[in-house]
Order: structure tokens, then sequence, then C-alpha cells
């Protein structure tokens, strides 16, 4: 299965910090993505 951003992005907004219950994505942890090799 190929990945595309939008794909990892979706994902990503699942993962939760524990304290805030708040998802890494909202938080502005995460700044890009990049796909190498269909590995992130």
């Amino acid at each position: 299965m190929k990945l595309s951003a939008k794909q990892i992005k979706i994902k990503l907004e699942e993962v939760m910090d524990p304290e805030l219950n708040i998802s890494i994505v909202d938080l502005g942890l995460i700044y890009n993505t990049k796909i190498i090799k269909n590995k992130v």
C-alpha cells in the first residue's frame, strides 16, 4: 500500500497527548512529514 501525506496526518491525529487528551497534531507537535521509499 502506498502512503500519502493525508493518510499519515489522519493517523497522527489519532495520537493523543496522555495528559491533555488533545491530538499531537492539534498541539502543533508535528511540523511536517516526509515519505521516502514508502517509509515515514
